[in-house]
């Protein structure tokens, strides 16, 4: 479990590189769609547990998880989404699927 600050819980691969490589590839594809619209130098790869809720609640969170822990998988595609709306006043936006693409 690591956390970013202490508004977001998550886990990551146990190793990024492959996923920086093609995060990379991406952004320099297309360059007008940065990840997180530039906002961070540091693009991480990782799976969110929890965000933006009160700290017991991430922290509750992360323990039901820690036991799951490792997770073996393999990415075998892909998706593609967009984010809620930056200049969106009120409530929180939902992410969406854009497209997905095989890998192999």
């Amino acid at each position: 479990m690591r956390w970013f600050d202490e508004a977001v819980v998550w886990v990551g691969p146990s190793d990024e590189s492959p996923f920086r490589a093609l995060t990379k590839l991406a952004a320099e594809a297309y360059p007008s769609c940065s990840p997180y619209r530039g906002v961070h130098e540091d693009v991480v790869p990782h799976l969110t547990v929890g965000h933006g809720d009160r700290l017991s609640e991430l922290r509750a969170a992360a323990e039901a998880v820690r036991p799951l822990l490792p997770i073996a998988a393999e990415a075998t595609a892909v998706t593609l989404m967009t984010g809620p709306d930056p200049g969106r006043q009120s409530g929180p936006g939902r992410w969406q699927t854009v497209a997905s693409f095989p890998l192999g």
